[in-house]
Parts: C-alpha cells; structure tokens; sequence
C-alpha cells in the first residue's frame, strides 16, 4: 500500500514538471513568433522629413502624427516610443524587417501592403510640383510632364497610379533629401520637383526657398496617409479598435488641430535655432 502511494506522489510530481515545461516551453515559442509580445514597448518611427506630420529632433520623432499615434496607444494601454531610425528608405525597410512595429504615417501602395498592414485613412496629403518661380510651366494633367526632367525624393511613394506613371513616362531622379532637391532646382538641374505640399512648405519658408521656389497650381494626386503595423509585429488585432479612435480624432476635429499646431511648432523651433546659430 506505502510503495503503491509513493509511486502515485512521484507520479503527480512528474506530471506537474512536464506540464511546466510544456507551459514554459509554449511560452518561449509564442514570444520568438510574436515580437510585438516579446518587448514592453512599440517602437513608431516614420518619415524624418516631413513637418508637420512627422520629422526628426535627434534620436526622436516628432508631429502631428506622432501625436496621433501617441494618443491611439495611451488610449489603449500600450506604452510605445517614437524614435528617428533614419531615412525614409530605411524606415520602410525596418518595418520590412519587424525592426520597428509602427509607421506613424505612410501611403499606401501594392508593394508596401505585403509587409505592412494598414488602418483606415486619417489625413489627405497634397502631392504637387515645386519650380522655380521664373520657370513655371502649364501643368493641367500628368502628360504635361512629359518630355521634362523631374526630381523628387529616395523611397517616396506617390499612389500605385502616379508610381506606375513615373516609372513609364517621366524622366525622374531620386536624392536623400528635399533641400537638396531645391538646391538643384535653384541650379536648374531639373525642371520640377514632386513632393508633398505640407512638408515642402514649412521646408521652404524655414529654409528661405520660399522666395525662389513655388508650386504649380494644379495638385499631382491627393494622396492619403495611413498608420501602418509591420506584419512582423502581428498587431493587426488592433485594427479595428485603432480605426474607432481614429475616425473620432477625424470628426472632432483633433487631427486638424495638430495639423496646424506642428506647422506652427516647426516654422517658430526651426527659426529659433537659425537665429541662435
């Protein structure tokens, strides 16, 4: 009878140590698959270069947004940092890779909806010309840019038709940065330069190309912009309440009021420190 409850004891406590190691070992496995689990923290980067939605104070990122971003996630509890991982290019590439878990503001495109998920639209993006004020051209529709060279920046996207357009039709170079784009305007290197509205104006009134540089009056394409989650990060559980929260910043009119709260805050920083130097 002892020997038959003592086999029992030492049977109960081996079935306890192998479902601790099948717990532990099930819990190890779901955080290697799911890195989103695996850190405290989601980690948003987005565009260095495009005031006021977002652009890089050292190793941070700021803007409309970021702030966006940042009021989505204290809403539902989970601690993130946005922070400056480099160009645009890389930006997109460490969401490739599950580097990062949010792009705080990305259109959105064929090629980057396999890597990315993406959430409902928060704000539409003017994408227009920039030339120079002495060397404006009638542009009414794309094919008016045919037949002229074009510069516009490493890694943007214009919408899947533009895109598809520039590739196909239009004369187009690519460099790191936008004021090295108006730099080679003024140089009259290139006939135009296609960027974002918002970004190539606070660009430009800080940098005092405003006074040789305008825009065409017509827009290329009104672009949307889009939270997106890498799909390394497995956060598309989100998505339907992130969309909820950002359909109210949308209607109440939150989205708008950063919009204009970054303008200010770029142009007032960004002169600040110009005068300082």
């Amino acid at each position: 009878m002892k020997s038959k409850f003592l086999t029992m004891i030492k049977s109960r406590k081996q079935t306890k140590i192998l479902n601790y190691l099948i717990i532990n070992t099930l819990l190890i496995y779901f955080l290697l698959i799911n890195p989103s689990f695996a850190k405290n923290t989601i980690i948003v980067s987005g565009h260095p270069d495009y005031p006021p939605i977002s652009w890089a104070e050292n190793d941070k990122l700021v803007g409309a947004a970021v702030e966006m971003v940042q009021t989505i996630f204290t809403e539902l509890n989970i601690p993130m940092e946005a922070k400056n991982t480099g160009p645009w290019k890389r930006v997109q590439m460490n969401a490739r890779n599950g580097l990062i878990d949010v792009i705080a503001a990305a259109y959105i495109n064929e090629e980057r909806k396999t890597y990315m998920d993406y959430t409902v639209p928060f704000i539409k993006d003017p994408v227009v010309i920039f030339v120079l004020k002495d060397k404006v051209f009638p542009f009414e529709k794309w094919d008016d840019l045919i037949g002229k060279t074009g510069t516009t920046n490493l890694g943007e996207s214009y919408g899947e038709a533009f895109d598809q357009f520039i590739k196909t039709k239009l004369s187009m170079n690519r460099v790191p940065n936008t004021i090295k784009n108006f730099e080679l305007l003024k140089l009259e290197r290139y006939h135009y330069f296609v960027f974002g509205l918002y970004p190539g104006m606070a660009l430009a009134s800080t940098t005092g190309y405003d006074q040789i540089i305008t825009t065409l009056p017509n827009h290329v394409e009104a672009a949307d912009f889009y939270i997106t989650f890498s799909k390394k990060s497995n956060l598309a559980g989100l998505l339907p309440q992130v969309n909820k929260i950002i359909n109210r910043l949308k209607a109440d009119g939150s989205i708008a009021a950063w919009v204009v709260k970054y303008q200010n805050y770029y142009k007032n920083n960004t002169l600040k420190v110009k005068k300082s130097d």
